[in-house]
């Protein structure tokens, strides 16, 4: 009877994993159609959905697209369509208990991604009106913070100019790495459900692995979302249910034997 107990136990706690990885989603927006193969790759390691919206040919997504992702990574390489609208839309999406990442150029005046995302409570490097070169290095503030998981910051490689924004950090917010040189480069808002990542995420430029390592890390922590270290295939899902069914049966069947 203990062994069924331990075995069902198992059973349940992989169906219930697999639930929440098969549920696990993540919505890249960005303004000027990047090529987003390397950010997609990596993201689809750990998320079972992986979707694309160009906001300038798109136009701005609304609240019930963006509710059916658990993260929306948000960044731009020109003036979106409405950047007010779509900044707006970013807020009502965390309002309803979504996880934003916003990264560069939309922490940049020029390319700012505006409306109620950068007021106070959201975004957590919010503009400053200031641009300008960074450093090229990514010193941790906050080591142990699940953020670096895995990422190697000695060996990591970012693109950077002189566009990078200069951000300041919002109130309650946590700054968690800087360029080493004074520039604020990753934070996380008070509530957690908002990571500003001074990092441009589309292909091209000195990017490597460990910075695409970084944005998964943020995508999947902001949220809480659930990824087991060996994820069980969302196709599997009925061979569980069944496997849990046959193992109640061999119990039950077990206990009635020995009454």
């Amino acid at each position: 009877m203990k062994l069924f107990k331990n075995v069902a136990l198992i059973v349940l706690v992989l169906f219930i994993s697999n639930s929440a990885y098969a549920q696990s989603s993540v919505l890249v927006v960005n303004a000027n159609g990047n090529a987003n193969t390397a950010l997609n790759a990596a993201l689809a390691a750990q998320f079972t959905t992986v979707d694309n919206h160009d906001e300038n040919s798109l136009g701005t997504p609304g609240l019930a697209q963006l509710s059916t992702y658990n993260t929306v990574i948000a960044y731009t390489n020109s003036s979106p369509t409405d950047p007010a609208a779509l900044g707006n839309v970013l807020a009502d999406y965390v309002d309803a208990g979504g996880c934003v990442v916003l990264a560069t150029y939309a922490l940049s005046d020029s390319w700012l991604i505006s409306g109620r995302i950068t007021t106070t409570g959201y975004s957590p490097l919010p503009s400053v009106a200031v641009t300008g070169n960074v450093s090229g290095n990514l010193v941790a503030l906050v080591p142990g913070d699940p953020i670096f998981a895995g990422v190697n910051l000695g060996t990591l490689t970012y693109f950077n100019n002189s566009n990078f924004a200069h951000p300041g950090l919002d109130a309650g917010a946590t700054l968690l790495a800087d360029d080493g040189a004074g520039i604020n480069m990753i934070a996380r808002n008070a509530t957690g459900n908002v990571v500003g990542m001074n990092l441009f995420p589309a292909d091209g430029g000195n990017n490597n692995a460990d910075l695409y390592a970084l944005f998964v890390n943020a995508a999947v922590d902001c949220q809480g979302v659930v990824v087991p270290a060996v994820p069980v295939p969302a196709n599997n899902m009925y061979a569980l249910i069944l496997l849990v069914l046959l193992v109640g049966g061999i119990g039950y069947t077990t206990v009635r034997r020995y009454r």
